[in-house]
């Protein structure tokens, strides 16, 4: 029997979207753990990846740092499995992936 963990969104009835519970997250992370952006966003990964507490349709773009929702925005690249949010995707070499 697989055991499976349910959890809830406590937002303090702000009703926060994936995107918005994720980045609230990644800012705490950043100014009262004390860590930069690279290492908070290893901590969501895990949380996402290992654990499947937080979304995982949210990233980390590789070149200016945002984090977007994936469902609905950016690209990752087959070639150099980097992230690419809307306004970094001009920097992405991988013109065959956007020919799908």
């Amino acid at each position: 029997m697989a055991i499976e963990i349910n959890l809830l969104k406590n937002n303090d009835n702000k009703e926060l979207s994936d995107i918005e519970w994720v980045k609230e997250f990644f800012d705490y992370l950043k100014e009262n753990e004390k860590l930069n952006p690279t290492k908070a966003f290893r901590i969501i990964y895990y949380l996402q990846e290992h654990f499947s507490i937080l979304p995982d349709h949210i990233e980390k773009c590789d070149i200016c740092g945002v984090l977007y929702d994936s469902d609905s925005e950016g690209h990752r690249s087959d070639k150099t499995n980097q992230f690419y949010c809307d306004e970094c995707i001009e920097y992405c070499d991988d013109e065959e992936d956007f020919n799908d």
